[in-house]
Parts: structure tokens; C-alpha cells; sequence
């Protein structure tokens, strides 16, 4: 009797424990499901002359608030606060980000030290929908069976 309590018991917990691995298997599997974002930038030629040496096109998370956290440097220009992925501004307009991860939320793509052009008047680095003109928000789901796929088609860098 004494055997089988001990067989039952063990067995319940060897099932609880494959249960918990499964669960914390999957949720690290959702958690880094590979992310990538493309778009094209269709009024790169109008924006060339605010992009410097060290521009650059940066992933940047929004809080719930809404509000992001940026800073400027001693000649005027606009960096959010990121620790995330980033590239070059490329030549031909056309970008690829490629992650490993990011957290369930939404995102935006900031272009990063652009040369000032005034952005206290209104104006933003984000990248904005071409159609639109409103800001590229990215939605990062939060379950995902696989890789997640973002087309952002036509934007632009929002330049006087």
C-alpha cells in the first residue's frame, strides 16, 4: 500500500512538472519568436538633406502613456531613448529590421540624429504612413504561433 501511495504520488508530480516545463517551454518560445519589419522610405531625396554621418533608423517601444523619453545633442538633434534594434538609414529607401524579440506592445521607428530642422514646432523623427501622415505604429502581439512579419509599405521621414 505504502508502494503505491508513493508510485501515485510520484507520478502526479512527474506531471506536474512536465505541465510546468511545456508551459514555460512555450511561453519562451512565444517571447522570442523572431520579428521582422520592412517598409520603404518614399521621400528619402526630400530627407537626405537632414540625414548625417550618424543617422540612423531605431526601434523605439511605447509605453502606454504615450510619452517617450528623447534628448538632444549640442547641435539641436533628436535622439529617443532605445535600446533596441537599429540601422543604418539606407540608401535605397528600402529597410529590413530583424529581431530576435521585442516585448508585446507597440513600437515606432524613430530616425535618430537627423540634422534640426525645428521639431519644436510640431515636428517629429518618426516614421510616418505616406497615405496618411500619421505615425508607423508597429503592434507586437501577444501570442505568436511562429515568426511575426510587419509590412509597413510606403513612409516616410517627416521633413519641412
Amino acid at each position: 500500500m505504502h508502494c503505491t501511495n508513493n508510485l501515485k504520488l510520484s507520478l502526479l508530480i512527474a506531471i506536474f512538472l512536465l505541465n510546468f516545463c511545456v508551459c514555460i517551454g512555450s511561453s519562451i518560445a512565444e517571447e522570442n519568436a523572431a520579428i521582422t519589419i520592412t517598409g520603404v522610405i518614399t521621400n528619402l531625396e526630400k530627407a537626405k538633406k537632414y540625414i548625417a554621418k550618424d543617422s540612423y533608423l531605431q526601434l523605439v517601444f511605447l509605453p502606454s502613456d504615450g510619452q517617450v523619453s528623447f534628448k538632444t545633442d549640442g547641435e539641436g538633434r533628436m535622439t529617443y531613448e532605445s535600446e533596441l534594434a537599429k540601422i543604418n538609414i539606407p540608401s535605397t529607401g528600402n529597410f529590413i529590421f530583424e529581431t530576435a524579440s521585442l516585448k508585446p506592445g507597440q513600437y515606432l521607428i524613430a530616425a535618430q540624429l537627423l540634422k534640426a530642422f525645428g521639431l519644436g514646432r510640431g515636428g517629429s523623427p518618426l516614421l510616418a504612413i505616406k497615405k496618411t501622415k500619421k505615425f508607423a505604429f508597429i503592434e507586437v502581439p501577444e501570442v505568436s504561433e511562429g515568426p511575426i512579419k510587419i509590412e509597413l509599405g510606403e513612409v516616410i521621414i517627416p521633413v519641412p
